[in-house]
């Protein structure tokens, strides 16, 4: 198995790949569509393609991939996305829809604008409905590791981590008080009803994390490795999907934007204490606030994979790459990271070298 790691801005954008199957995993940034469109378009064929949760760096990319099938010719079997359909159960219309303009107002104004994250948010439209309105087959309900844990695509086999069932009820409830708020009771989902939706999943605050500047005032990766974990807030990364996949010869974890807490109860509630798996694509871009020291420890490998271009929030935290190094099983951890990080400078990579730590920039292409 392979992992191709696009350039896709401050987002995802991997395709996983074995000798009979073929998954496209996310879009990243919708300006970062034309960094990998040659790349996608030299596969002519996606067995599956995977949309990890409602989030600008992850589906608008999809969007401009999904607009522009009519010259590309990409064939897609199937696609796999807990969007408005599948998270709010509602019958799907794509004809004549009650309260359009309602729905129209409210996406405005839940709308903030963000730079290039909104280049595909203007075709006016959502990956929710360009899926229905394309034809592709999808999962009908929501995937979460209640009603689908295990899954095959290809030649693959993909066990479902994260969601749970109540993080999509949670939005779900979140959702319908903001149309009643709005005073709006439509139980179908149009295509302004979609676009709604996502655009409130995409702008979805929660409580503010104050970041504590232990990277400025410290270079050592013992006081790094250490640092106050505080988990993600955000309830879209929440319902972030993340998978364990599968051939027969290796094993690759791929965490999407999820909640440590979400790995971690997986882990339990499947009695598995530790993992080990070929290589590990980081939720979140290498976030802290997404790992923990017992996430590190009970997930043995020698490949931690990270897809950022540094260019927002200053991912990957430096507190991230030390936990590895310190606190990772393997006697050797590489990381790779598919763009230079300025950030990660020369004093700090030799630093890393110390607990055997390497750290590979630029890297498109890891093989497992």
């Amino acid at each position: 198995m392979i992992l191709v790691i696009n350039p896709a801005g401050n987002g995802d954008c991997l395709i996983v790949k074995s000798d009979k199957t073929q998954i496209l995993v996310d879009g990243g940034t919708a300006a970062s569509y034309a960094s990998w469109r040659n790349t996608a378009m030299s596969y002519k064929k996606f067995d599956c393609l995977i949309a990890t949760h409602i989030d600008n760096d992850h589906v608008n990319g999809l969007m401009k991939f999904l607009l522009d099938l009519d010259k590309t010719k990409i064939q897609i079997d199937q696609c796999i996305y807990n969007g408005a359909t599948q998270i709010l159960g509602f019958e799907d219309s794509n004809g004549f829809e009650p309260n359009e303009d309602e729905f129209n107002q409210l996406a405005a104004s839940l709308e903030t604008p963000q730079g290039e994250s909104n280049i595909a948010a203007s075709e006016g439209t959502s990956l929710s409905y360009l899926i229905s309105k394309l034809g592709i087959k999808s999962n009908q309900n929501a995937l979460h590791t209640s009603n689908c844990p295990n899954f095959r695509v290809g030649n693959l086999q993909l066990t479902t981590i994260s969601p749970d069932i109540e993080t999509l009820n949670d939005l779900k409830v979140r959702w319908l008080q903001v149309l009643k708020d709005d005073g709006i009771t439509q139980k179908i989902v149009g295509k302004a009803h979609k676009s709604a939706f996502e655009t409130y999943v995409k702008n979805l605050k929660d409580a503010y994390i104050k970041e504590e500047e232990i990277s400025s005032k410290s270079r050592r990766i013992d006081h790094l490795a250490d640092f106050k974990y505080e988990r993600d807030p955000s309830l879209a990364n929440k319902s972030s999907i993340a998978l364990l996949v599968e051939d027969e010869n290796s094993k690759l974890l791929l965490l999407g934007d999820c909640h440590v807490e979400s790995v971690l109860t997986w882990l339990d509630d499947n009695e598995i204490e530790t993992l080990e798996v070929d290589a590990v694509k980081l939720s979140h871009h290498g976030s802290r606030n997404n790992i923990n020291k017992s996430l590190i420890q009970r997930i043995i490998t020698e490949k931690y994979i990270i897809s950022t271009n540094g260019m927002k929030h200053s991912h990957p935290d430096l507190e991230t790459l030390s936990l590895i190094a310190k606190y990772g099983k393997s006697d050797v951890k590489n990381i790779y990271i598919n763009y230079h990080i300025n950030q990660i400078d020369d004093y700090f990579l030799e630093e890393l070298k110390k607990y055997s730590t390497y750290v590979h920039m630029c890297t498109r292409e890891v093989e497992l």
